[in-house]
């Protein structure tokens, strides 16, 4: 009994499980959090601060957010998985990943702009501009605000930065609304615009459908990125635009 015990003792010791990996919103609330209350005896001051200070205290624990979030992109929860796929295809660097994470937070977050224009007073705005990312951003390392106009996400439009005539550090930030949604699961849908027919298709002939798959194969070989239909009515534009779909999705 006495060597069951101690055969126990040294195999399993509690909290000794793997701690689930963090998520990018977190790894923005250390990074924003480290700003203000980077010493533990600062006292938050305003509903802008307490906001803040609410979301880092439940994230203190992630001392290393470039290992926090490499681990991020390796194990990405579900919500992050879209964003870890897109930031491997498109080459981007922990920089971009995080600056495109805290974009994101500012379309969903009610307050996320009410506390990026405190923080960025008396500049103001309530989107990140690229000199408020410099400062959060430094726990990655040498980080530079050209280092984003330079980089794949802007090139990419996965970022866009705004307001050209401002300087550098008070040019702001933004993610494309279309890939905003998308990177969230949503269809990026903009006005009259469907998924699928909303009614009964109409019946093309052998020649149009021809015509529709080859238009999708000059679409999918990098050929023309605007596909113009003319049509008798909007139910036939509807119909062979589908059939293109079908077609891309098939390519």
């Amino acid at each position: 009994m006495c060597s069951e015990t101690a055969h126990r003792e040294k195999t399993w010791r509690p909290g000794a499980e793997a701690s689930p990996p963090p998520n990018l919103e977190q790894v923005v609330w250390a990074c924003l959090g480290r700003l203000l209350f980077a010493e533990p005896e600062v006292e938050p001051l305003g509903a802008e601060q307490h906001y803040l200070f609410r979301q880092y205290r439940a994230v203190r624990h992630l001392a290393d957010p470039a290992a926090a979030l490499a681990r991020c992109l390796a194990e990405p929860v579900p919500a992050d998985a879209p964003l870890a796929r897109l930031a491997a295809e498109q080459g981007l660097t922990p920089g971009e990943v995080l600056s495109v994470a805290l974009a994101l937070l500012v379309e969903e977050e009610p307050m996320m702009g009410r506390l990026l224009a405190h923080l960025q007073n008396p500049v103001g705005g309530s989107r990140p501009t690229l000199g408020l990312l410099t400062a959060a951003l430094a726990p990655l390392g040498d980080w530079r605000p050209g280092d984003l106009l330079a980089g794949a996400a802007v090139a990419n439009d996965v970022l866009r930065v705004l307001d050209e005539g401002a300087p550098l550090p008070e040019r702001v930030v933004a993610v494309p609304l279309g890939l905003a949604l998308a990177l969230r699961g949503r269809p990026p849908l903009g006005s009259g615009v469907h998924v699928g027919l909303p009614g009964e298709p109409v019946p093309l002939p052998p020649s149009v459908r021809g015509e529709a798959c080859r238009r999708a194969e000059a679409l999918g070989d990098d050929g023309p990125s605007l596909l113009v239909l003319r049509c008798a009515t909007p139910a036939e534009a509807r119909s062979v635009a589908a059939e293109v779909a079908a077609c891309l999705g098939g390519h």
